[in-house]
């Protein structure tokens, strides 16, 4: 019981020191988004770019970094950093649309046609009301998907051999 009772003051102390360093983190964050911000306005992409990876290294379980990050990696047209990107945030915050939206529109760029629907659901389970905007992306992913799915299956040659 004694034991106990004397580490109680190091017990506070080490919590005091996890508040202070986990705020002093999630300014850093937000200074570092701040600057990338401004830089990505100034058209200096790829020092925003090292900005918002510094915020996402400063405060891993900062959303608005891992969006401003992704954001800026679609902007510089890498859509697997993206994908990586937004699956950090989705991570943090399974019933984010924004990031499963975002992360839809870098699938269908790089032509993965059922992982940008399945993401596009994702979205919309996680807000039903942004149905009005999603259903004609969902409808024109199904129509490709089936497209493609139609050409496939006329290359491929039948049971007996035949084309």
């Amino acid at each position: 019981m004694k034991i106990h009772v004397c580490l109680r003051p190091v017990m506070i102390v080490l919590a005091a020191l996890c508040v202070t360093y986990g705020a002093q983190a999630a300014g850093t964050a937000t200074a570092a988004i701040e600057q990338g911000m401004r830089l990505w306005e100034e058209g200096k992409l790829e020092d925003a770019q090292g900005r918002f990876e510094e915020a996402v290294k400063a405060d891993s379980k900062s959303i608005d970094a891992h969006m401003k990050l992704a954001g800026i990696q679609v902007t510089r047209l890498s859509y697997s950093s993206a994908i990586q990107t937004y699956r950090g945030a989705i991570g943090l915050d399974p019933n984010n649309a924004k990031a499963w939206m975002g992360m839809g529109m870098c699938y269908m760029h790089i032509g993965s046609k059922e992982m940008a629907r399945a993401s596009f659901e994702e979205a919309l389970r996680a807000e039903p009301e942004r149905k009005a905007q999603l259903e004609p992306i969902l409808a024109q992913m199904e129509e490709r998907i089936a497209t493609n799915r139609a050409r496939m299956d006329s290359a491929m040659p039948d049971n007996h051999g035949k084309r």
